[in-house]
């Protein structure tokens, strides 16, 4: 039995992992102040928490996927194209 998906199913698959990871990121980023507050996480040398480096590596992979996701739309825009009809 052969699986079927319609073309871009994967494209669509990586816009959602991005935005995810942006959230993720976001929430990560704006629950660094209260839990430093509470004195629940403290800083590293550099000046970051867990929180700030969890933020900043969600934030780096979503910017990956999003680099994936334009870059698949550029192929199938240029398939669409340059197709033989």
């Amino acid at each position: 039995m052969s699986s079927t998906r319609k073309p871009g199913y994967d494209t669509l698959v990586f816009f959602w992992f991005a935005i995810v990871l942006w959230v993720l990121g976001i929430a990560s980023m704006s629950a660094q102040p209260y839990f430093l507050l509470i004195g629940a996480i403290t800083v590293n040398s550099w000046g970051l928490s867990v929180l700030s480096m969890a933020g900043i590596g969600f934030f780096l992979l979503a910017g990956v996927f999003s680099i994936v996701v334009v870059h698949k739309i550029i192929a199938m825009l240029v398939y669409l194209v340059h197709g033989k009809p």
